[in-house]
């Protein structure tokens, strides 16, 4: 702020502090300061102006060169997810055809067909996507001293709940008959 216009100010802030509104004549002095501090806050105003307007539209410019390097940025990574979902997408069917053909291939043996599953290929872990721990059931058959196992330890009914719990704990180490635990992200 100029020199002078800053002097004003100060001198206007003592002015204010030093009045005291007591009666009639100090009422109407105060009226006069008030008046002269419009017309300072107008010239204060008038020098920040100028610089405010070059400020906002320099902020402008900024913004705009900013947008422009970034809308092809958020594009291309739209499109790009977009061919990553539609690829696992066609992998999801492919295992899902390849899996129907396995349990009717099953069928026609004589074997159980929820024994079956295809999965899907692995994904690599990127940023922002969480690791999930899942199981499909292998169909392997079962020894005896398995199935007493599994009776004690409350799998012999098929109990989703319970595998999908034990298999988040205990992930690759996970040990129960039938059941192979394998990694997903999402």
């Amino acid at each position: 702020m100029e020199n002078s216009l800053e002097l004003r100010a100060k001198e206007y802030l003592m002015e204010c502090d030093a009045l005291e509104v007591t009666d009639k004549d100090s009422y109407d002095v105060a009226g006069v300061i008030i008046t002269v501090g419009k017309d300072l806050e107008k010239r204060i105003k008038e020098f920040f102006g100028p610089m405010k307007k070059k400020a906002h539209e320099a902020w402008k410019t900024i913004c705009a060169t900013e947008k422009e390097h970034l809308d092809p940025v958020v594009k291309e990574s739209g499109v790009l997810k977009r061919k990553q979902s539609d690829w696992r997408v066609e992998q999801e069917r492919i295992a899902k055809k390849r899996e129907d053909e396995l349990k009717a291939k099953a069928e026609e043996q004589g074997l159980e067909p929820e024994m079956v599953h295809v999965p899907i290929p692995k994904i690599i872990n990127r940023p922002g996507q969480r690791e999930h721990w899942r199981y499909r059931l292998t169909g392997e058959a079962l020894t005896p001293e398995e199935i007493v196992h599994l009776f004690h330890a409350g799998y012999l009914i098929y109990n989703d709940a319970k595998i999908r719990k034990e298999v988040a704990e205990k992930k690759e180490k996970t040990s129960i008959a039938g059941v192979k635990a394998y990694k997903d992200y999402t």
